[in-house]
């Protein structure tokens, strides 16, 4: 029998090999979970880094908390090329059925694909909010870390600002209190967001997030300017009180008899006193 079907026309035997050997491997159901499950778990990184990406550019636009869930999800899927979901695909049946048998047909791939899309949704809304989580729309300080942080910036520039203030009034001694904490405090605002910016608290809160232009900065900028006010004028005072020379018991020093001169002279302050007797 053997050598007749051996003697047989080449394409005859190539019939009968294909009626014996099919083109294509059908799965069963549970096989084609087991296929889905091992492509989502391959593809969770590159989902994770698709959305990620995704959701940077739409911070840099301003959208990223505007923009739909469904809307931002197919762009996610857009940027996920299909040929890529494809080859997994093709990659963990072969794993699952060896090298021998051939794969299921294109159609069947697609089918498989489509059946994994309900997932693959999922696992990037998922990564939304994993990124939005981890980039919250806004920042908030409690009173406790605003009082921290204003104690920890007044502390390190008390004395800085108290020394301005002397220089200030060495070179402008008839300044009005008013120009001296204007010139004072428009010499440390660039310092200030610095000191702000290095804060422990600030860096941890704000590790995601632009601090210069949040709410939290214009807060305590405007709080820390308020105490900065008070150690001006506070330093204006002492400085000011530091320039009047009291004379008093002027008969010790002077003496009661003939006419008496009192001059008294600092660099900021004249007075002059005559008495006839």
């Amino acid at each position: 029998m053997s050598e007749i079907i051996q003697k047989l026309d080449p394409h005859i035997n190539e019939h009968i090999y294909d009626a014996l050997v099919p083109d294509e491997t059908i799965l069963d159901q549970g096989q084609i979970q087991d296929v889905m499950a091992g492509v989502l778990q391959r593809m969770r990184e590159i989902i994770r880094q698709a959305a990620f990406a995704v959701m940077r550019r739409l911070q840099a636009d301003g959208t990223a908390y505007s923009m739909s869930d469904d809307e931002i999800i197919n762009r996610v899927l857009d940027s996920i090329k299909g040929s890529d979901m494809i080859e997994l695909i093709k990659t963990e049946i072969r794993g699952l059925i060896g090298n021998e048998r051939p794969l299921p047909s294109d159609q069947d791939i697609q089918d498989i694909l489509q059946s994994m899309l309900p997932e693959i949704r999922r696992l990037i809304l998922a990564m939304i909010r994993e990124w939005r989580a981890a980039n919250p729309e806004t920042v908030s300080l409690s009173s406790s870390q605003q009082d921290q942080v204003l104690s920890s910036i007044l502390r390190v520039m008390k004395s800085q600002v108290q020394a301005a203030t002397n220089q200030y009034l060495d070179r402008n001694p008839d300044a009005q209190d008013n120009e001296v904490v204007r010139s004072v405090i428009g010499q440390f605002q660039p310092s200030i967001l610095t000191a702000l910016q290095n804060n422990g608290v600030i860096k941890q809160l704000f590790a995601r997030v632009d601090f210069a232009s949040s709410d939290a900065y214009e807060l305590l900028l405007q709080q820390i300017i308020q105490e900065m006010r008070s150690i001006i004028l506070a330093q204006i005072g002492v400085w000011r009180s530091s320039q009047v020379v009291e004379v008093s018991d002027t008969a010790s020093i002077f003496g009661t008899g003939g006419p008496n001169s009192v001059y008294v002279e600092t660099p900021h302050i004249k007075y002059e006193y005559d008495h006839k007797k």
